[in-house]
């Protein structure tokens, strides 16, 4: 009886540490993405993408047109790389997480819809190049985590989302583009 009450006492302390190693990834995470820094990049690429073209342009046109403008400013696109790569580096840490699995995707899931919008022709257009790209690779799991997410919290509709520059402009993606992307994420883009 002793032996199991040990052992029992063993599995309490090992699931605690667990617990504990657990929150401080979610801690990380959520300071990380809700750091100046992080949100100050995302804000440059949102004036970048809503600046793009005239405000009535298609969403497939005005993600061409980013794309292009990604591989001609080097700064830009090492932002918008940077960006992914905090994504999924933290996605990562907790993908096996018991208690934060799908942290990323629930606490922002309009901040992954948006970058995939805006980014999607540049992350195609790398992932041709380079094919094992981790985040061409993960982009279309967490975007379609993220949808899903909004769905069910939009009682069965995705409600719409809007990119929004510095200066005021704004970008709106209608609840009915973002259903077509839960079949086909790149719907819009065809």
């Amino acid at each position: 009886m002793i032996e199991l009450l040990n052992m029992l006492g063993e599995f309490a302390i090992a699931f605690v540490i667990y617990y504990e190693i657990e929150e401080n990834r979610a801690e990380s995470f959520l300071s990380e993405v809700q750091s100046d820094k992080f949100y100050g990049q995302r804000r440059k690429l949102y004036e970048a993408y809503v600046n793009a073209l005239p405000l009535e342009a298609s969403l497939k046109d005005r993600a061409e047109a980013f794309a292009e403008t990604l591989w001609k400013d080097g700064d830009l696109r090492t932002l918008c790389d940077q960006q992914w790569a905090t994504v999924y580096r933290l996605r990562y840490a907790l993908r096996r997480s018991i208690f934060h699995r799908r942290t990323v995707e629930k606490w922002f899931p309009h901040v992954l819809i948006s970058l995939w919008v805006m980014t999607n022709r540049y992350l195609r257009e790398r992932q041709d190049i380079r094919p094992l790209d981790l985040i061409t690779e993960h982009g279309p799991i967490v975007v379609r985590d993220s949808l899903c997410i909004l769905k069910r919290h939009g009682n069965g509709k995705i409600p719409p989302i809007t990119i929004y520059g510095e200066q005021g402009a704004r970008v709106k993606i209608s609840g009915t583009v973002l259903d077509q992307m839960l079949v086909d994420l790149d719907a819009p883009f065809k």
